[in-house]
């Protein structure tokens, strides 16, 4: 069994605004959808061959500091960056 984890760095291919939404919603399977990581990094020879657990917990990249209002500075959009993948 091989496990990675860390910032992978990939992000949801929406506007923030649909993101929101989403989040709002609870509509987590509309934004795994759009995930870069599916729809890009899963086909790299590395991670061909993982898995990761169903995401049933709002994005967490990337909050004001302290708070749990999403980049009100940079108005980054949310998104699962912090991941765990196995194989």
């Amino acid at each position: 069994m091989a496990i990675y984890f860390g910032d992978l760095n990939f992000r949801i291919d929406l506007p923030r605004a649909a993101i929101e939404k989403a989040i709002k919603e609870k509509n987590f399977d509309s934004l795994m959808a759009k995930d870069e990581l599916y729809s890009h990094g899963m086909r790299h020879a590395v991670l061909k061959s993982c898995q990761e657990g169903k995401l049933l917990f709002n994005p967490s990249y990337k909050y004001d500091q302290g708070t749990s209002n999403y980049d009100t500075t940079k108005r980054r959009a949310p998104a699962w960056t912090d991941r765990v993948l196995f194989s």
